[in-house]
């Protein structure tokens, strides 16, 4: 694609979101920009995550790794701490380990935090590994920048029309043992893709998922940088409602909103 992305902060007032009142132009702090080789095409696909006096971002960083002297095009699954005034503290990426050994994968993406404490947490996350882009869970170290080799298991993988699917968005805790969190398909015959939501444990466990609940549909949404697109990025809840929030084919900003005990109904349980 023609552009280089970055990561950028804007606040809206939730009920005017809800009640579809938002003022415009609006304003964005850029927060997270390329400043290394790896994320030297771009940083997307923001995730937050909030925990003690930090907030955590994981996101993409589309860029090169130096191999045997040379550049190789890697997309990692990159981690960003920022403090209370959105300043950026540190950023690095994430590596597969075990032991001493190491792997990055040519592409890790699409990733969220669920729980943990002292710097290890339960993760979604989706590693091409065997040329296989589906939905994996494990243990990360965020400190150390590590996935744990030995906790990486698959959780949803694409049916035969997929070309591939991933995780959409942070997870919302809903219960004591229950987080949703959004998936999302690419479509063999158009490249479309559509998204669904899932439940998982505090394991990263699956216990329901939906069928496609978010689909491009009109010139707003089929049309842009990339056609075909809805990805999501962000979860919120609030009072009876979740807010879906993403992009809409790689131009504009996107929020969609349901009753939960209307997306409760739309999953089918494990």
């Amino acid at each position: 694609y023609k552009y280089v992305s970055s990561i950028g902060l804007i606040e809206l007032d939730i009920e005017n979101v809800i009640s579809g009142n938002v003022e415009t132009p609006i304003k964005s702090r850029i927060i997270i920009w390329p400043q290394q080789i790896w994320e030297f095409l771009g940083c997307e696909d923001p995730r937050a995550f909030r925990d003690e006096n930090l907030y955590y971002i994981l996101y993409t960083g589309k860029g090169y790794l130096i191999k045997n002297g040379g550049h190789v095009r890697t997309d990692v699954l990159a981690l960003a701490q920022l403090d209370d005034s959105w300043r950026l503290v540190n950023k690095g990426f994430f590596s597969i380990t075990d032991g001493n050994e190491s792997f990055i994968p040519k592409s890790n993406k699409d990733s969220a935090f669920i729980e943990g404490e002292n710097g290890e947490y339960t993760l979604l996350t989706r590693p091409e590994i065997g040329e296989k882009r589906i939905c994996w869970r494990g243990r990360a170290n965020v400190d150390e920048l590590k996935i744990y080799e030995d906790s990486l298991e698959p959780v949803l993988i694409y049916e035969s029309w997929e070309l591939k699917v991933g995780w959409s968005t942070n997870v919302v805790k809903l219960s004591s043992n229950e987080y949703l969190v959004g998936w999302h398909g690419v479509l063999i015959e158009d490249y479309s893709y559509k998204n669904g939501l899932a439940l998982v444990d505090k394991e990263g466990n699956l216990l329901a998922v939906s069928n496609y609940l978010l689909s491009p549909k009109g010139l707003i949404e089929e049309y842009g940088d990339r056609p075909l697109v809805i990805f999501g990025d962000g979860l919120v809840k609030y009072k009876e409602y979740i807010l879906w929030i993403g992009g809409i084919s790689d131009y504009a900003i996107a929020i969609f909103a349901a009753e939960i005990d209307d997306i409760m109904e739309k999953l089918n349980w494990i």
